[in-house]
C-alpha cells in the first residue's frame, strides 16, 4: 500500500479567537512533516445591492482588502518562522457558502489536506465542519479547540480518530 504525500495544506481560517489556535497547530504541522505550501484561507461574502454598488463602485473591493490586512495580521502574529520554513499564502475567497468556497480552494490549489478548527462546547458544533467532513474532496484534519495550548506545554497526543472506508 502506498502512502499519500501531504504537500499542500488548506487552512480555514474563521476570522475568530479559533484561528490564532489553528495557525499555532500549524506551526507543529510544518515543523514535523514536509509540507511544501501551506494557504491559509478565510471565505467571506460580502456580496452588496446593486444600488449600494452604484453609489460606492469601490465598497465590495475595499472590505475584501479590509478582511485581507485582518487575516495577514493574525497569521503573521502567530505563525512561528523558525518551525514554518515552507511557503505560505494568504487568500480571502468570495462566496455566499462556506463549504462551496473552501471546496473551490481546495480544489484550485489541488490541496491534499484541509485543516480546520474546532470550538470546544459541542452545542456549538457547525453544521459547515460535518458536512465538510462529509464532502471533503482530499483529507480533513479537525483540530480541537486547545489543542494547540496543549502542545505548547509538550504534551502528547493521546487518540486520534481515523474513519475510514476502505477506499485507496
Amino acid at each position: 500500500m502506498k502512502t499519500q504525500d501531504i504537500k499542500r495544506i488548506v487552512v480555514g481560517l474563521s476570522h475568530t479567537y479559533l484561528d490564532a489556535e489553528v495557525i499555532h497547530y500549524m506551526n507543529f504541522i510544518a515543523h514535523t512533516t514536509q509540507v511544501e505550501h501551506i494557504y491559509y484561507v478565510h471565505i467571506i461574502d460580502v456580496r452588496l445591492p446593486e444600488n449600494v454598488l452604484k453609489q460606492f463602485p469601490d465598497l465590495e473591493q475595499a472590505a475584501l482588502e479590509d478582511r485581507r490586512k485582518e487575516i495577514e495580521a493574525v497569521v503573521e502574529k502567530h505563525l512561528d518562522k523558525a518551525l514554518v520554513t515552507c511557503d505560505y499564502s494568504i487568500e480571502i475567497e468570495q462566496s455566499s457558502n462556506s463549504l462551496k468556497g473552501l471546496s473551490r480552494v481546495v480544489g484550485k490549489f489541488d490541496a491534499d489536506l484541509i485543516v480546520i478548527g474546532r470550538v470546544a462546547n459541542k452545542d456549538k458544533n457547525s453544521i459547515i465542519t460535518q458536512r465538510l467532513a462529509r464532502r471533503a474532496p482530499c483529507q480533513l484534519l479537525i483540530v480541537p479547540e486547545g489543542q494547540a495550548a496543549r502542545i505548547a506545554e509538550g504534551k502528547k497526543l493521546s487518540t486520534i480518530l481515523v474513519p475510514i472506508d476502505f477506499s485507496d
